[in-house]
């Protein structure tokens, strides 16, 4: 690994702990003001990773990749780091939600089930959302009014991207047609577009 995909994930895994404070917080919470047994407590965990996600993937972005380009870093590596930073994100959110809807099943809570399908889709979902916080993050030191529109757009899609779970956890897909592949088959082109736009504002990445 190189020296740069190593500084960026440092960054990225010591923000991502924040994860961790998120799900206890909501369940004493819900625990509190007598909602668990009555409230998708796990699905809506699920909602607040994925913009919880999103949201520290903007800092490998904003600073990460700046820092690691004036450390010596080379653009290619960045790049790849970023990568990097993305997957782990990715499966904090995916491993995280899992444990989440496993334990508040477990108690009688209304929860997702844990299907493959489901898991396939919080990886790949929670990637993309990360892909393309970190391109709000790249945007926002030349072009601020941009990241800004893009971060308001990730949370919107955040919030749209849980909905397809129901689909995935309904079990007999065969029911909806086509969508349950177009819904993976616009994520992929989306995370495409993200990660072209990534590349090309890393290859013409400065310092300052």
């Amino acid at each position: 690994m190189t020296p740069s995909a190593r500084y960026l994930l440092y960054t990225t895994k010591r923000y991502s702990l924040s994860f961790l404070g998120l799900c206890p917080g909501l369940a004493l919470f819900y625990e509190l003001a007598g909602l668990g047994e009555n409230t998708h407590y796990g699905e809506s965990v699920t909602m607040l990773l994925f913009i919880c996600g999103a949201f520290v993937s903007l800092l490998p972005g904003t600073s990460g990749a700046r820092d690691a380009l004036s450390l010596g870093g080379r653009r290619k590596d960045i790049f790849w780091g970023l990568q990097g930073c993305a997957l782990l994100c990715a499966l904090w959110v995916t491993l995280l939600s899992a444990a989440v809807n496993g334990i508040t099943g477990a108690l009688g809570w209304p929860a997702l089930p844990l299907n493959p399908a489901v898991l396939l889709y919080l990886l790949g979902a929670a990637f993309v959302l990360s892909a393309l916080g970190m391109l709000a993050g790249l945007l926002a030191q030349d072009h601020r009014g941009a990241a800004i529109a893009l971060f308001c757009l990730l949370v919107g899609f955040a919030m749209a991207a849980y909905f397809p779970l129901r689909l995935y956890a309904g079990g007999r897909l065969e029911l909806w047609g086509d969508l349950p592949w177009l819904i993976p088959l616009g994520l992929a082109a989306l995370g495409a577009v993200g990660e072209l736009s990534i590349y090309h504002l890393v290859s013409r990445l400065t310092v300052g």
